[in-house]
This record gives structure tokens, sequence and C-alpha cells, in this order.
């Protein structure tokens, strides 16, 4: 007769999936992680069925990892931390309880936003919870769908069709998921006030939504000018009128916003490639909107000209001694997040 030894049960591939980036997502390269701890930690599967499955999310850009030397049968030993795609992807196939959030947003306080850095403080009220998961739960869905998945096939988001998502981008789209003030309207006035007081009371996460406020209610008023232009139009049977007047400028400057200004010495012969002065590059850095080491400064017109950075494109203007930088709303958004973020790291670091 066949004797069947019982063990412990095996998961499935997927589950061993799951378990590694639920592991890792409360792990960081302080906790000094290496491939045969993830296993220890996760005793139901094979060895070779979790180390397998780190080369896939390696594979993948879900994990990240340091060589930190050799290990004693001589091959290399690496320590592993999540990519911030391999922390949206554990919260996103794992339940995690709001307890554990917690957890999760101190380790990866580098990856996530300030918001989640900040989660304890904003969880300490009942109506901080009512408000901020059901809002998490239907932005982690829309993160995974629009910049995660379609990068795992090999395929870039469609509205970022030149351009893979950046940890950056993802950020600011979860800073307006999570604290965009129309998300607001429909919840019941006590929750509202009490969870708008808990922002207030902190000054890096008020300082985005008032920024996004102000940007938010300039593409409103733009909107608007021209939804009364054309009611105007119709109602006066004169379509000329609108399609003659000039469409009301949105933000501070030409559809664009104010980012900084600074006094500059005379740059003489402009900027291209070859000639970025460091104290043009100083200032990008100082303001939190370092430009990027590959940019090709582009012409405009006189003392005029477009710069990539990592907030996005920065539009500078150079006249009378100073250094003035504009850009969209995306670029004001992304530099305020990195002013944010980089301030409270610098302080705890």
């Amino acid at each position: 007769m066949e004797v069947k030894v019982i063990g412990m049960p095996r998961m499935s591939p997927g589950g061993t999936k799951k378990a590694v980036l639920r592991y890792l997502s409360k792990k960081n390269f302080r906790d000094e992680v290496t491939k045969y701890r993830i296993w220890k930690d996760n005793e139901h599967p094979k060895r070779t069925t979790v180390y397998n499955t780190m080369g896939e999310l390696d594979e993948k850009e879900l994990l990240k990892k340091k060589k930190v030397g050799k290990t004693p049968t001589g091959q290399e030993k690496y320590h592993y931390a999540p990519t911030l795609s391999g922390v949206l992807a554990a919260l996103r196939f794992n339940h995690f309880p709001s307890d554990d959030m917690g957890e999760v947003a101190s380790k990866q306080v580098e990856l996530l936003p300030l918001v989640f850095g900040k989660w304890d403080k904003l969880m300490r009220s009942e109506n901080g919870g009512k408000i901020l998961l059901p809002k998490f739960t239907r932005l982690r869905e829309r993160l995974w769908g629009v910049f995660v998945e379609p990068t795992q096939r090999g395929q870039l988001p469609p509205e970022e069709p030149r351009h893979p998502p950046t940890e950056l981008s993802i950020r600011r789209r979860m800073y307006e998921g999570l604290l965009s003030p129309e998300l607001f309207e429909n919840i019941v006035s006590d929750t509202r006030r009490e969870f708008i007081q808990l922002v207030m009371d902190d000054p890096e996460l008020s300082e985005f939504v008032h920024q996004l406020s102000v940007i938010k209610r300039n593409e409103a008023e733009h909107h608007l000018a021209n939804y009364r232009a054309a009611a105007e139009s119709l109602e006066e049977r004169n379509p000329k009128r609108f399609a003659d007047e000039p469409i009301p400028e949105k933000g501070e400057v030409g559809g664009t916003y104010a980012l900084f200004e600074r006094k500059v010495e005379d740059l003489k012969g402009g900027l291209s490639r070859s000639n970025i002065p460091e104290q043009v590059k100083s200032a990008f850095r100082n303001e939190h909107c370092p430009i990027s080491t590959e940019s090709a400064p582009c012409p405009i017109e006189e003392n005029a000209w477009c710069v990539s950075t990592k907030v996005g494109n920065v539009y500078l203007i150079v006249e009378a001694g100073k250094l003035a930088a504009f850009g969209d709303r995306t670029a004001k958004l992304n530099r305020l997040v990195l002013r944010l973020e980089e301030g409270v790291l610098g302080n705890d670091g």
C-alpha cells in the first residue's frame, strides 16, 4: 500500500507571488533582506518556487536588488526591496487592513507620497478612515490599470504615449487622487470638515492641496469663460463672435505657471547642450527641478529656452540679470511634490 506523506500545503505560483510582494512591501534595503531570508520567512512555498518568483519579479521591475558581497558558496549576494510598482502590485493583489498600511507606509517612505507617510496621523480619526480607505481602494485599481499593468505587458499607458510613467508621476497621481478638493463634494459636511482640518494642520499636505486648488480653479475659470462665450454667441446667433474672440489664457503666464525666479550673471552665448552654466544647473537643483543630464536646451526666441527637467519641460526666460522659470500644471505639481518630500526626508535623515 502506498503511504502518502502529508506536509505543509504548497502555495500556487500566484499565491507565492502575492506572498513575496506582500512581504517585500514591508521591507526596505535597511532590513538587509536576502533571497534566502525571504524563503525562510515564507515557509510554505518551495525554495526554488520562491527564487523563480523573485527572478520573475525582478524581470518585471517589481523589485530592486543591491549587491552586498558573496555567499559562502561564492555566489553573488544581494539585498532586496520593492520598487514603487512592486508596492502598488502588493497593494493591488493583497487585501491590506488599515493597520498594515501604516507599516507599509513607514517602510516605503522614500517611495510612497507623503500622504502615506502621514497615514497614521490621518487615520487617527474615524472620519479619516471613512474618507481615505474607499478613495484609496479606487485609486489603487486605477493606478494599477493605467500605470503598472500595461508596462508588465510591454505597453505604455495611453496617457503617456512617448514616455513610460516615472515614480514621480505616479506619486503625483496618488496625491491628486487622495487630496483633490473636488473628491469631498459628496461627503457629509461634518466628516469633510474634520478631515480637512487634519490636512490643514499639516503644512506639507495643506500646501499641496492649496496649490492643486489654485490650478484647478484656474482651469475651471478657463472652461467657464469658454462656455459663457459659447452660450452668449448662440443666444445672439453670432457664431463669428465666439469663433473670433481669443480663448482666455489660463494659469499665470500664457497657459503656464510661474515656478521660480533667481538672479543670474550674464549668460554669454546663451544655452546649449554643451553650455549649461553651473549657476543655471545649481538654480534648478536648489529649486527642486534638476535639469536632466541628457537635456539639450531648445531655443524658443531670444533669451528664452525650453529645458527638460525631472519635473517635466520647463521654460526659462533670462533678462535683466534674472532667470524666470515656468511650467505647465504637471511641472508645477511635480516640483511641489519634490520640494515637500525632499524637505521632509531631509529633515528625517
